[in-house]
């Protein structure tokens, strides 16, 4: 609904898997066996932003 939120400790700053200041975002368990996926900024891609775009 409207007021939904995942709750997760997979995104907490000490858990953080993006790199480069990627935006860590939980997903539902139940949707995906990922627990988490990264936005990444504009320089950086791949799954947690580890690899700098030419």
């Amino acid at each position: 609904g409207s007021k939904c939120y995942l709750k997760s400790s997979i995104c907490q700053t000490s858990n953080n898997p993006c790199q480069n200041n990627g935006l860590c975002i939980p997903v539902d368990d139940r949707m995906s066996l990922n627990k988490s996926t990264c936005l990444c900024t504009e320089n950086f891609y791949e799954t947690r932003c580890e690899n700098m775009k030419n």
